[in-house]
């Protein structure tokens, strides 16, 4: 029976290595061999001994160390896109969000910001459908963006009248939106291209929705 400080793994010769806790075996576990736990055992404080019965058993500090040599690499490379899906990238937020800042503040034509995420990534994108997602990635942030600053537009408002205004607003740009990007991908008679191009209007139709949205909210607070 194994006590506690040899609670560990089973090395059998020509079997695979065994979880080991008191004296029943739990299930087969993918580990290093006793050579590697040996090798470990000076530089790891990992411990490498023998049950009662002879059989050589590594402790559970070394299966630790191998599960965290294993996963620290993949923690390390991390998503390059969206963590969360449907969620914009945050890179890509602050991308866009840097870009507008910096056209405020420098007085400078913030239309320039379209583009900003998804212009290297369609460069580089060899298919059709890769292009789309280029675009798609960048729409994320300025989808996002809309409703934000639509809320804080709606915060601001205090005249019913005026609110319902910007309701009626919001509504006709969806249409308009609507209609003029399924106007690209038809008039390409849904070629390959077609929801592509159908991609960076609505991108494009967003973002520069989302830039009204802001100079309406600076006007409001300048006065």
């Amino acid at each position: 029976m194994l006590n506690q400080q040899q609670k560990g793994c089973d090395h059998r010769r020509g079997d695979p290595l065994t979880f080991l806790t008191q004296d029943s075996i739990i299930k087969p576990m993918p580990m290093a061999p006793w050579a590697a736990c040996i090798k470990l055992q000076s530089s790891a404080g990992v411990a490498c001994t023998r049950d009662r019965k002879g059989r050589r058993v590594m402790t559970t500090r070394f299966l630790i160390a191998v599960l965290a040599a294993l996963i620290a690499p993949a923690i390390a490379a991390g998503p390059t896109y969206a963590a969360i899906a449907g969620q914009p990238n945050s890179a890509d937020v602050k991308t866009i969000e840097a870009c507008v800042a910096d056209a405020a503040a420098t007085k400078t034509d913030s239309d320039a910001c379209i583009g900003r995420v998804s212009g290297s990534c369609l460069e580089k994108a060899p298919t059709t459908s890769a292009k789309e997602e280029c675009s798609n990635r960048e729409l994320l942030v300025w989808d996002a963006a809309l409703n934000r600053d639509y809320a804080r537009l709606t915060g601001l408002l205090t005249d019913d009248s005026v609110k319902q205004a910007l309701r009626d607003a919001e509504r006709d740009f969806f249409v308009a939106k609507l209609k003029q990007c399924t106007f690209e991908r038809i008039v390409r008679k849904d070629a390959p291209t077609a929801l592509a191009a159908a991609a960076r209007c609505n991108v494009k139709a967003t973002a520069r929705r989302d830039l009204w949205v802001l100079e309406q909210i600076n006007s409001l607070n300048s006065q």
